[in-house]
């Protein structure tokens, strides 16, 4: 009975190691030979990473909220050098006219100037107590005596013209025929605004004086009596 039974073992074990063999092998256990092993799938190169470039802020056009706005250059425009107003009385309106009071000639005595706080003064003194016709202008170099044509200097940056009509001061508008002022023909007395006062004709009663100045100049006339006179005031710094 017991012999009978081993064959039969046997081939169990056969049949059990058979079916043994076609299992996958543990692992860590050799390949069998004359078997290539499956290759591994390659692994993909990971790609560099890019970080995108940032676009660049754009510049705003208004200046924002909050924040103060360069101030601008201002443009350096040239201030206009004022004219000063004239003292009370004075005027610098040219020409100026005044009417004679009188239709004879008037005989000039004297010429004097001189100055005061303010003005320079110019003064015509008269016999009797007629005045004659004033007429000042504004005139410019060169100038002429009256009435010879023969040139005239007058010193001065800026010059009035002053003439008295009917007036002499020369012996033949008189019936005497003596003259009436003997006087200086030019005066030079450097004032503030009277620089110059120079005698530039006395023919056919007609006297001309020119007042030289240190620059244009208001004035202001006046009329005096006993003795009669005219006043010329040329307003001063």
């Amino acid at each position: 009975m017991v012999c009978r039974s081993t064959p039969a073992l046997l081939l169990l074990v056969v049949v059990a190691v058979a079916g043994c063999g076609a299992a996958t092998p543990a692992p860590g256990s050799a390949t069998p030979a004359g078997t290539t092993p499956p290759s591994p799938p390659p692994t993909a190169s990971p790609l560099p990473t890019i970080s995108p470039t940032p676009a660049p802020s754009p510049i705003p056009a208004t200046t924002p909220a909050g924040s103060t706005p360069p101030a601008a250059t201002p443009a350096i425009v040239p201030t206009p050098t004022p004219t000063p107003a004239p003292a009370a009385g004075f005027s610098c309106d040219y020409p100026f006219r005044l009417r004679a009071s009188t239709s004879s000639v008037a005989a000039v005595t004297d010429v004097r100037v001189g100055t005061h706080p303010g003005y320079d003064r110019v003064v015509y003194q008269f016999k009797g107590g007629g005045l004659p016709a004033l007429r000042m202008d504004q005139v410019s170099p060169p100038f002429e005596r009256d009435p010879s044509g023969l040139p005239l200097t007058v010193p001065g940056k800026a010059f009035v013209r002053i003439v008295l009509d009917p007036a002499s001061g020369e012996g033949y508008a008189r019936l005497d025929g003596e003259p009436t002022y003997t006087g200086p023909r030019a005066y030079d007395p450097g004032y503030q605004r009277l620089t110059s006062l120079v005698r530039a004709g006395d023919f056919e009663a007609q006297l001309t004086w020119m007042a030289g100045l240190a620059g244009p100049a208001c004035y202001r006339v006046l009329t005096l009596e006993n003795p009669a006179r005219l006043v010329i005031d040329f307003e001063a710094p």
